[in-house]
């Protein structure tokens, strides 16, 4: 099949993941529900109905489980790589548009079916799908597609793939089952040449893993490692927005002072952010990490600078929400 075509069809197929966006939060620590799962085999939570791309935006953990975020639109380049599955999709598409098969397409569609029944409440089905995927990407790491495609490409999946499957298997309550693959990660960011934010991304949800495993001295060693590869990057908010959730791991680590020191290194690059989108982004990744501190004041300060009225309403509302529901 020629690459045209097989992009065509890849993209009909695969173009539904744009708007969920990448929770940036990278490891949701509240305990799975109750709920009686379906059966995977037997149903699905992804409805494939229109193979239009919506609007792209990134999304952010909530608050609390009763505080939720609003997506944040996204309008240019630069923001719109911070969104998981969009960037997952322009990978793949530049890989076929290169003469080359998308390495790990199938894990990171297992991915999202698994992602899926966890916000529906079904983390049996969950499970079941996460393990599968789990199988998939040890069958597939080492495979042709991964071989013949660039280093970058490979890299790149891999890091995105690894990091998915610690925020997925943390979320579920299985953050033991976490620690190889952050383990994994951490050798393998490592061993690479450079650092960027995919890599730093994926090195904070490790340090997460590891502070929910208690494994503290692992986890501060990890986050020292992050601040400094962040030297490198050429955008501020991106840097904010990892230094943000450094900022509450070292909170979740009980240690304020470390944690405030870097919230005012991000604080600073979130104002050097360039556009409404950055700023926007920057400042709401900001929020979660003043209130970590239990600085309601602040997070609620900097809510005043998002722009429209109707995103920052939006955002107010949620930090207003956590007061009443504070997080678990």
């Amino acid at each position: 099949m020629v690459p045209a075509i097989k992009l065509q069809l890849w993209r009909a197929t695969f173009g539904v993941f744009v708007s969920l966006g990448f929770a940036l939060s990278h490891i949701a620590l509240s305990q799975p529900t109750a709920s009686q799962p379906a059966s995977p085999a037997n149903s699905s939570p992804v409805e494939r109905t229109d193979a239009t791309e919506p609007s792209e935006s990134i999304t952010f953990a909530p608050l609390s489980p009763s505080c939720p975020l609003p997506p944040i639109p996204l309008s240019d380049e630069a923001v719109s790589k911070m969104a998981f599955y969009s960037y997952i999709r322009e990978l793949f598409a530049f890989a076929l548009e290169q003469g080359h098969s998308p390495p790990l397409d199938d894990v990171f569609q297992q991915l999202h079916t698994a992602e899926q029944y966890q916000k529906q409440g079904q983390p049996d089905a969950a499970a079941a799908v996460l393990d599968r995927a789990l199988a998939i990407y040890r069958n597939e790491e080492g495979t042709a597609a991964m071989a013949v495609a660039p280093p970058r490409l490979a890299n790149t999946t891999r890091l995105l793939a690894l990091s998915k499957f610690m925020e997925l298997y943390a979320a579920s309550g299985r953050a033991e089952q976490a620690v190889p693959l952050a383990d994994e990660l951490v050798v393998f960011t490592q061993s690479l040449p450079s650092q960027d934010d995919t890599s730093l991304r994926g090195l904070v949800g490790a340090a997460n893993v590891y502070r929910t495993v208690k494994q503290n001295k692992q986890a501060s060693s990890v986050l020292t490692y992050v601040i400094r590869g962040t030297e490198a990057l050429k955008e501020p908010f991106v840097e904010a927005i990892i230094l943000s959730e450094v900022t509450k791991v070292y909170a979740n680590l009980n240690d304020p002072n470390r944690a405030a020191q870097v919230l005012l290194q991000a604080q600073e690059l979130a104002n050097a952010a360039n556009g409404v989108s950055q700023k926007n982004a920057a400042t709401v990744a900001l929020v979660p990490a003043y209130l970590a501190l239990g600085q309601h004041e602040n997070a609620s300060r900097i809510a005043e600078t998002i722009k429209p009225f109707e995103l920052r309403q939006q955002v107010q509302q949620a930090v207003s929400c956590t007061q009443v529901n504070p997080s678990r």
